[in-house]
């Protein structure tokens, strides 16, 4: 494998699997605890436990807002991706830029194309945030996850420049050392009017040796995802289908009853035929100005380890990762100039490639820190080089002339030193404190040449360096077991660097741009209501944003996709989350609701490259200020060993814009997503569903890449119907 990291822990697991037996009884003391989500009783809603935090917490006690996506469901309704399951989480919105790369935003606060995200998407604690150029990001199949964890709001006190305003946290299902399992699924699906594909997968849970010290879980998946967008232009039809492979190995060890190892190694490669983009704004799932396919590969690879031990005073825990990337494109831009496909055509080579390595030692208070004190403390590095550039050629015949040769190689390293430390005050109160020390550094050399560039080399070379404290606060009052409330202050950052792509043809602009800051302040409540069949949630809150990062247009270059980064302004988020889940009256039937209301706009005068004028309370992009998502859900045994599952969940995203501009909007839809199926009580029969997603066949446009001459949209997916079939045994 390109990483080293990958071939040692690669070792280290085959050698830990064939270490010799111990006979003992040993504690069960994972990294990263599978939260339990049983009920006390089939009339109470569940209590979850999270490790957002870096220790384990009920879902309640948490004085922040996370929602958690539940893997069950994720399996019920045959999710393969982002787009899939986060609609479910009101102030969050998914922004497809690169495939594989889509952005998450959350309560407004988004990042434009090209620029690093505001959202950090981790893999248990392994960040997979790239600081320039995210063209390869995290989205694996949820098969075999506990759930996926949303955090919302500022986490730069526990994960440093990698979540400037919220995470996505994907939680895998952890190795059981006394149980040997095998899980399976199969789907197929069927867009309208385009084509269909299976998707299927497989994981086994395997006990290494007798004495229940050692586990192996394996899982791999195959994904087909059919097309629905024709070329009209080249004759052809479902152009963008997507075959994805992925494989994941987590090896756990519980060698005393004081010391455990895990690790993770995990691959995931996806090949996308085409783009999927339309040219139009009606609705029509087609195009007739790319002369040339546009395919793409995403390949990343990941091996973590984590090495625990837990003295009478503390737990002690050192965790190591690797991660690697790549990604090419061969896309056509002769579109750009004029809108429609020329001859002769301009194919383009783009390249991708990262390696990010990182190191943590942390400690914590001893059994979850169930007493008075509750603690959790460390240290961190990563270092993070990235290579990338692309070329752009007058024909696409051999010996073809460059028209723009760009190369960035940049590296990015974070040094940082954090605690977190919580006060039980008497029986009601409940104060955390928590900091962050950091510093980072960011630079290296960007290179660019021909004519596109001014017909001679431009060279930008050097560093920038930062440090700064991201602190957290929080209070929590307990006024009973079933009302609580609580009041946040949190602090998140987002690293600046070198200008990657500016030339000399635009001496105005930034050699370099600064990192940027937000605050966040919330006031939470929580209740529980008649038995605790009722749960209602409340949280308010304000962002400030300082200096965001924005990605603007060079007017001086003829480059068409010349862009460069500046520090511009500032921007406010408001608003409210509502959540309810009600276990209705009717046997079987529960509901939840989830609302936000989100009002982001700018607070400082500034004007863009473009010559936009911007004043204060213009909307910032792609933060729509209301969304919902209202599910239904039914219950019931059939017999005595089956069980009816059917559900139906609506959706409400409200309009947004995707320029300061405010010329050219997105979103603006509602969706209906149903399913019903039925599931074996015991026994080793399989489950088998129906589902249908975009019930009503819902054509909303997403993104719109280009507001020139080529208007490049992409709409939300058409309806879907899946048929799965799922099982274990």
């Amino acid at each position: 494998m390109p990483a080293p990291g990958y071939v040692i822990l690669l070792a280290a697991l085959a050698v830990a699997a064939a270490v010799p037996l111990h006979a003992q009884e040993p504690a069960v003391v994972p990294v990263d605890p599978e939260p339990a989500q049983t009920p006390e009783s089939a009339t109470e809603l569940p209590d979850m436990l999270v490790t957002a935090n870096k220790k384990e917490q009920v879902l309640r006690d948490v004085p922040a807002s996370i929602a958690v996506v539940d893997g069950a469901a994720l399996e019920e309704f045959g999710a393969q991706g982002m787009e899939d399951f986060l609609r479910w989480v009101p102030g969050v919105t998914l922004m497809p830029n690169e495939p594989g790369a889509t952005k998450v935003t959350i309560r407004g606060i988004s990042s434009e194309l090209g620029t690093n995200a505001t959202t950090g998407v981790l893999f248990g604690n392994v960040s997979f945030n790239d600081a320039y150029f995210p063209f390869v990001g995290l989205d694996p199949n949820p098969f075999d996850l506990y759930g996926v964890e949303v955090l919302k709001g500022p986490q730069g006190t526990l994960y440093g420049a990698s979540a400037l305003n919220g995470a996505v946290r994907y939680v895998p299902n952890k190795p059981e050392f006394d149980t040997f399992q095998t899980r399976y699924f199969a789907q197929y699906a069927k867009v309208t009017e385009g084509g269909a594909a299976p998707t299927y997968g497989a994981a086994i849970n395997v006990p290494v040796g007798g004495n229940a010290d050692k586990a192996l879980r394996l899982t791999a998946h195959k994904r087909e995802s059919p097309g629905y967008t024709d070329d009209v232009g080249r004759g052809l039809e479902d152009v963008n289908e997507v075959e994805q492979y992925g494989v994941r190995g987590q090896f756990a060890w519980q060698f005393t009853d004081r010391a455990s190892l895990s690790m993770m190694v995990l691959r995931q490669d996806t090949e996308f035929a085409d783009d999927g983009f339309a040219d139009n704004r009606d609705g029509r799932l087609s195009r007739d100005n790319t002369p040339a396919p546009n395919p793409k590969t995403s390949v990343y690879e990941l091996a973590n380890a984590a090495l625990q031990y837990d003295f009478d005073a503390l737990s002690v825990t050192l965790e190591g990762a690797s991660v690697v990337k790549h990604f090419g494109e061969q896309p056509d831009i002769s579109r750009l100039a004029t809108g429609e496909a020329t001859d002769p055509t301009t194919p383009t080579a783009i390249f991708f490639n990262s390696d990010t390595n990182s190191l943590e030692l942390r400690a914590a208070s001893p059994g979850g820190g169930e007493g008075r004190w509750s603690w959790v403390a460390g240290a961190f590095w990563s270092d993070q080089p990235i290579d990338s550039g692309f070329d752009i050629y007058a024909n696409a015949l051999t010996g073809q002339t460059v028209l723009g040769h760009q190369r960035s190689d940049v590296a990015v390293t974070e040094r940082a030193v954090f605690a977190d430390l919580t006060r039980l005050l008497g029986q009601a109160w409940e104060v955390s404190l928590g900091l962050r020390g950091y510093r980072t550094t960011s630079g290296g050399i960007a290179l660019a040449s021909g004519p596109l560039y001014g017909g001679s080399e431009n060279r930008n070379e050097g560093s920038v360096d930062e440090q700064g404290v991201s602190p957290k606060a929080s209070v929590r009052w307990r006024a009973s077991d079933d009302v609580q409330a609580y009041v946040l202050a949190s602090r998140g950052f987002r690293v600046g660097g070198i200008q990657p792509t500016a030339s000399a043809l635009s001496p105005s602009i930034p050699r370099s741009f600064g990192s940027d800051t937000i605050w966040n302040y919330e006031l939470g409540a929580r209740t529980q209501w008649f038995a605790d069949t009722l749960r209602a949630d409340l949280t308010a809150f304000h962002e400030d944003w300082d200096e965001p990062q924005l990605a603007q247009r060079d007017p001086n270059n003829p480059n068409p996709v010349a862009t460069y980064y500046d520090n511009v302004g500032g921007v406010r988020s408001d608003g409210a989350e509502l959540s309810l889940h009600w276990l209705t009256l009717i046997d079987g039937v529960s509901a939840t609701v989830a609302a936000a209301y989100v009002r982001t706009v700018t607070t400082v005068p500034f004007t863009t490259a473009a010559g936009v004028a911007t004043e204060p309370g213009t909307p910032w992009p792609y933060a729509p200020e209301w969304q919902t998502a209202t599910t239904l859900r039914y219950d019931q045994p059939l017999w005595e060993a089956w069980q009816l599952e059917a559900s139906i969940t609506h959706t409400l995203v409200s309009e947004a814009w995707t320029t300061l501009a405010n010329n050219v909007s997105v979103y603006d839809y509602q969706q209906l997503d149903a399913l019903v199926g039925v599931a074996a009580l015991a026994g080793p029969w399989p489950a088998v569903s129906f589902g249908v997603t975009n019930l009503l066949d819902e054509r909303a446009i997403v993104q719109n890449t280009f507001t020139g001459p080529a208007s490049d949209v992409t709409y939300t997916r058409p309806r879907t119907m899946i048929v799965r079939l799922a099982g274990q045994f």
